[in-house]
């Protein structure tokens, strides 16, 4: 079984019914509670997802996300050590479009 790792702006979708990604976020996100999975996330996600579910959709949305999501998600606390190689690697990226939120996600799923 596979887990399901949550984004920030997945976060987002699920919570907000007129975001273009509301119903296959929603809907991945049922399906792997009905299936018995545990959604899994890093820290530094739940950050850029309070900020974003704060600023775009009001305190009432982010009370929702903290004490009706996150007890249910596995949230995975970023290393000292996948800090500093996500840093590296953003750096390396050269891309514009990778956060340090990305790098350390994907460090995250495959530890």
């Amino acid at each position: 079984m596979t887990d399901l790792f949550v984004s920030g702006p997945m976060f987002l979708a699920i919570l907000d019914r007129d975001d273009p990604g509301h119903v296959r976020a929603a809907a991945a996100w049922v399906a792997a509670l009905d299936a018995g999975q545990t959604p899994v996330t890093s820290s530094y996600v739940v950050v850029e997802a309070c900020g974003l579910i704060q600023s775009r959709l009001g305190l009432g949305a982010l009370r929702s996300f903290v004490e009706d999501m996150l007890p249910v998600v596995d949230v995975r606390m970023v290393t000292a050590a996948q800090h500093a190689t996500a840093l590296v690697a953003l750096v390396a990226s050269r891309r514009a479009d990778l956060t340090l939120v990305d790098c350390t996600s994907s460090l995250v799923m495959r530890a």
